[in-house]
């Protein structure tokens, strides 16, 4: 973690920059991960969140939970997948705008997935996230995918923000409307 001589001159404002080193998240994920949004693990993302707020000297409570539900229609797998984080801390008079990955401006973030399988071949999820900041901001997100495979081809359909949440994840940046996003992929072997 490092910190900027200029920003060092403003006393009001509490600061930081990390990088990759001192982080519990593993695999592709190996760093100091603190985006909810990502698919990392949520303890690792608790336990980097909770070694950020203690290098910057923020009083932090977090908790988090994840949980599944594996279950068998037919003869394929299905998941029901649940995953809630709390964050408070003692940080006041904060920007609405900041970055999700900021320490400070995510409170409430539970995620909800349905994988289902009912062919052979064809795979669908269902997700929905809810999310509350410090500053009351509340969004509801809710995306789904549908995946075809057939013999060495994969056809994908993934539609995004379904109901057209207007809401902000990357700092200054509102996130995309609806949207759908078509995919093909053909292994060659």
């Amino acid at each position: 973690m490092f910190y900027s001589k200029k920003l060092k001159k403003f006393k009001e404002l509490k600061h930081c920059f990390f990088s990759k080193r001192n982080g519990y998240s593993t695999g592709i994920y190996k760093s100091l991960n603190c985006g909810h949004g990502s698919k990392d693990n949520k303890k690792n993302i608790l336990k980097n969140l909770k070694f950020v707020a203690k290098k910057m000297r923020v009083k932090s409570k977090v908790f988090g939970f994840d949980a599944f539900y594996k279950f068998k229609i037919k003869e394929f797998y299905q998941t029901l997948a649940f995953g809630y984080s709390f964050l408070e801390n003692d940080i006041l008079d904060q920007n609405p705008e900041l970055s999700r990955y900021s320490l400070n401006t995510l409170k409430h973030q539970y995620i909800t997935r349905l994988s289902t399988q009912l062919f052979k071949n064809i795979r669908q999820n269902i997700v929905y996230k809810y999310a509350e900041r410090t500053t009351g901001q509340t969004y509801n997100v809710w995306d789904a995918s549908l995946v075809m495979r057939l013999k060495q081809m994969e056809l994908t359909v993934t539609a995004s923000n379904i109901f057209n949440a207007d809401y902000i994840e990357t700092g200054f940046v509102p996130m995309p409307p609806s949207n759908v996003l078509f995919g093909f992929r053909y292994n060659f072997r």
